[in-house]
């Protein structure tokens, strides 16, 4: 949608409206013309007339406004692609792709734009060499048993440096909201280092944080998630075995 902001005086005076806001557009401005519509006069100042005070001083009515919108044509598509190629500072865009009115490339490179805009806005980064999101959350494809080397290890290994698996709160709370396959179980980190963690559930307990009163799994158990399970579950997270072998969530660190 196009908006252009309307603006002019006391309109009962000037149109004869009963409705303040309420502007009269004339028969032969074609709404469909992008230079039609942003210039028409809307505002017929040759009619404005003065209010006169009991002082005899004269003064302007005041200004009322409106915005007033029309659909977008393939002309209007061409003229905010080229301001967005011009806007953008980030990727990889073909920008002369925008100058071709109403092309199935202008669309396509105005699509991948806001991609990428959505991207970084959703904590991912743009791939320039794959054209796609590297998504803030991301679950490996392969499956592994409870090691910390191989856990960081797998996360690196499928996606790049800058991914380390999640914790429990960032699972909990994210997981919908990005692409993570349900009915499946994903080992996590209660955080720190890989050599920061024996027994805890939820943060690291080898450091400088105190133990006691953590959440903690039993022997030979780690935390883990389980996601969209089934109608009757909630995502939570719980201690399975280190024997089992699951893919691993894993969340970008920058």
């Amino acid at each position: 949608m196009l908006l252009l902001l309307a603006c002019g005086i006391e309109t009962t005076a000037v149109f004869g409206a009963a409705a303040p806001f309420n502007f009269r557009i004339p028969d032969n401005v074609d709404l469909l013309s992008d230079d039609d519509f942003a210039n028409s006069n809307l505002v017929f100042l040759s009619k404005k007339e003065k209010l006169i005070t009991p002082t005899g001083k004269a003064t302007d009515p005041p200004v009322l406004c409106e915005t007033i919108c029309r659909p977008t044509n393939p002309e209007d598509r061409k003229k905010a692609g080229q301001a967005a190629a011009y806007a953008s500072q980030e990727g990889d865009v073909d920008q002369s792709a925008f100058l071709e009115t109403g092309s199935s490339a202008s669309i396509s490179a105005l699509d991948r734009l806001i991609e990428q805009k959505m991207c970084k806005f959703r904590g991912g980064m743009w791939n320039n060499a794959t054209q796609q999101c590297d998504a803030f959350m991301r679950a490996t494809t392969t499956e592994t048993s409870y090691d910390p080397k191989v856990i960081f290890a797998r996360c690196q290994e499928e996606f790049s440096a800058n991914y380390v698996p999640c914790n429990a709160y960032q699972a909990l709370a994210l997981a919908n909201m990005y692409e993570v396959p349900d009915h499946e179980f994903y080992w996590l980190w209660p955080g720190g280092r890989f050599d920061q963690v024996s027994s805890a559930a939820l943060r690291r307990d080898i450091g400088n944080n105190p133990d006691s009163g953590l959440d903690k799994c039993p022997d030979n158990q780690h935390i883990a998630f389980f996601h969209n399970w089934d109608a009757m579950h909630v995502d939570s997270w719980g201690c399975l075995s280190d024997q089992e072998s699951h893919p691993v969530l894993c969340c970008r660190r920058a």
